[in-house]
């Protein structure tokens, strides 16, 4: 009696699933920050759910165990590296180019300086930290 069509949790399922739209996964989808084609997410939709932010001076975001500030400065080309000091402490960065400090500040959480680096292009100047503890930092700066 249970696996006949007249079955009364059968009659239940039909009913469930007539119900059922493709809004579902959308909203699903929504919930998620995935747009638009919600019956495809994967990971790379969704890599950028950590923390991340934006200043006047710079923009920043993590993956991982990797740290990156970016800063865009005008008037800074890739000739400029002479003019650009970049200091790494075990939670501290300091970033001067063109004798202007763009940032002097304690960081969130401790890094490796020793596998810290930056890199200079037009206009823009990028610093790559690798996390002390593979952690998700809430912000950047310990006071924001």
């Amino acid at each position: 009696k249970d696996v006949s069509a007249d079955a009364p949790w059968v009659a239940q399922t039909r009913k469930q699933r007539e119900n059922r739209s493709a809004g579902d996964m959308s909203s699903l989808a929504n919930m998620a920050g995935v747009k638009p084609n919600a019956a495809h997410i994967n990971s790379a939709m969704l890599q950028d759910v950590a923390p991340h932010g934006e200043t006047e001076k710079y923009s920043w975001r993590q993956a991982g165990e990797e740290v990156e500030v970016t800063f865009k400065k005008e008037g800074l080309q890739k000739g400029d590296k002479t003019q650009v000091k970049v200091t790494f402490g075990r939670q501290n960065l300091k970033v001067e180019a063109k004798g202007e400090v763009l940032i002097d500040a304690e960081l969130f959480a401790p890094i490796q300086p020793d596998e810290a680096l930056w890199t200079l292009s037009d206009g823009v100047l990028q610093v790559s930290m690798t996390k002390a503890a593979d952690e998700t930092w809430s912000r950047l700066l310990k006071k924001e």
